[in-house]
């Protein structure tokens, strides 16, 4: 099997995504749910070391 470099596999995945999702419909929405997801999920694991110690991962 042969690994892909960075700039290979990004090539790749953009010619997978422009086959795929004519247009970029809708990206723009799952980059926000994404970005909120990751927000939400680093205020969480502040909160809960801050409160208990502990880590989500």
């Amino acid at each position: 099997m042969q690994v892909l470099s960075k700039p290979d596999a990004a090539a790749h995945f953009d010619r997978i995504l422009a086959k795929e999702v004519p247009g970029g419909r809708g990206l723009k929405a799952w980059d926000a749910l994404l970005r909120a997801h990751a927000t939400l999920l680093r205020q969480l694991e502040t909160d809960l070391d801050s409160k208990t110690g502990l880590a989500l991962a």
